[in-house]
């Protein structure tokens, strides 16, 4: 099953005529761009299956059936009341920041670094597995994860992509962005260019406990949501000229993108092309998530 990291409601705002975005590789050396559908691009191949045993009743789909699908149709209305100017309920802004917060642990990296999860797990079992060794039976597998995977199989392999959703909805991070008091959708149908949405789409300035957290989320090619706990980042965007406002998130974009940017068409290929020399240039390849104000923002 084809489990889409971006879902495909929000990457139909960068399709043309043709029902195809402009798709771009930045994890070469060139870059390489073509058309295509929503559905091709953005996913894995049971990105977020479990692995169980045969006779597990669970749903080995449950991550993306139950949990991803439900948080997708609710962030798809919200979007569309954002857009159009509407509040969002108690409710409804609440299951706004689970989505933004479940692009960030559904990306396939982070996905891989939960699934190394269930081997760090073992590999601390099996690294002091004395008293275990004491107690075990002449029948019983010769490591403490060898005992686990018999007596609980699949659990190993699923314990972290099981956390998936709890980090999504993770208490301390969901109260922290709820008690940002800043937030806005940022208009920009008036430029002549137009968003970049990047695979590792939500956009983190600084991080959730700085004083200046900013978070940004590109709803189409000329609409953003933003949201930031300081004063002053929130009255620097708002006076900075929107030409420039777009240029900076497109910059934002490209910084925090791991493979793929996505396009309406291949005019933003030279901003692509300069920003990707600049981070390459960076001593040891700095990370590319930003942490400073937008530029020209001081």
């Amino acid at each position: 099953m084809r489990h889409h990291y971006i879902p495909k409601f929000l990457l139909r705002a960068w399709t043309g005529y043709d029902g195809c975005l402009e798709y771009i590789r930045i994890d070469k050396e060139e870059l390489r761009s073509r058309r295509r559908p929503p559905r091709s691009v953005a996913f894995g191949e049971d990105l977020y299956v479990m692995d169980l045993p045969n006779t597990d009743n669970t749903d080995p789909q449950f991550v993306e059936t139950e949990f991803l699908k439900r948080v997708d149709d609710r962030a798809a209305k919200a979007r569309m009341k954002l857009m159009t100017g509407e509040t969002l309920t108690p409710d409804e802004g609440e299951e706004w920041i689970v989505f933004l917060m479940s692009l960030r642990v559904r990306h396939p990296d982070a996905v891989a670094l939960l699934r190394r999860e269930g081997a760090k797990v073992a590999q601390e079992l099996d690294e002091n597995p004395w008293e275990y060794m004491a107690s075990a039976g002449p029948g019983d597998p010769l490591t403490p994860s060898g005992w686990v995977r018999h007596n609980a199989p699949g659990y190993l392999e699923n314990i972290g992509i099981s956390q998936l959703q709890a980090l999504a909805t993770d208490a301390t991070i969901l109260e922290a962005i709820r008690t940002v008091k800043h937030h806005s959708v940022v208009d920009l149908r008036s430029c002549s260019g137009h968003l970049l949405l990047a695979d590792n789409a939500c956009i983190l300035v600084y991080g959730v406990d700085h004083p200046k957290f900013t978070l940004a989320l590109p709803l189409s090619p000329r609409m953003a949501f933003v949201s930031s706990r300081s004063d002053e980042v929130t009255n620097t965007l708002q006076r900075a000229p929107l030409p420039a406002l777009l240029k900076t998130m497109n910059q934002w974009s490209v910084e925090q993108a791991r493979r793929q940017l996505y396009a309406m068409d291949k005019s933003l290929h030279s901003f692509i092309g300069f920003h990707l020399r600049t981070l390459r240039s960076r001593e040891d390849h700095a990370p590319r998530n930003p942490q400073r104000p937008p530029s020209g923002a001081s």
